[in-house]
């Protein structure tokens, strides 16, 4: 069970149901929970952004789920899958936020934010405590 339950439908395919974090040192530890939501014929990249303040990028991390090693095409339909990630977080970066989404790498289509008109990423916290705080 995730620490921040959560209900993101992306574009009917994919659901973020919830995700936890922890601080260590200077990097943050990001575990998402999706759920394939019907079958999918197309192998989505995950985004993850921490973004400053003021929107500018200062990390990112775009992979298959777990690390490349398990595509969206082989999610069974109702199957939960954990996927894990380590963004670097430097101290001066404080406070943060995450944006997280998914496209596919062959054509950098976004899946959409299904309800939310135009967004294809959510912010899930708004906004983290930087390293040391």
């Amino acid at each position: 069970v995730p620490d921040y339950p959560l209900d993101i439908d992306f574009g009917g395919q994919v659901a973020l149901f919830g995700y936890d974090w922890q601080r260590e040192g200077t990097e943050l530890r990001l575990k998402t929970y999706w759920r394939a939501e019907q079958p999918m014929t197309v192998d989505y990249t995950i985004f993850v952004h921490l973004l400053g303040a003021d929107g500018d990028l200062i990390a990112q991390h775009d992979a298959q789920p777990g690390n490349g090693r398990y595509p969206t095409s082989i999610w069974d339909v109702g199957e939960v899958v954990v996927d894990k990630v380590v963004l670097s977080w430097p101290p001066e970066a404080a406070p943060a936020q995450i944006a997280i989404g998914l496209y596919r790498l062959d054509t950098q289509e976004q899946l959409p934010v299904v309800g939310e008109a135009g967004k294809t990423a959510v912010i899930l916290a708004e906004p983290f405590a930087g390293p040391g705080e």
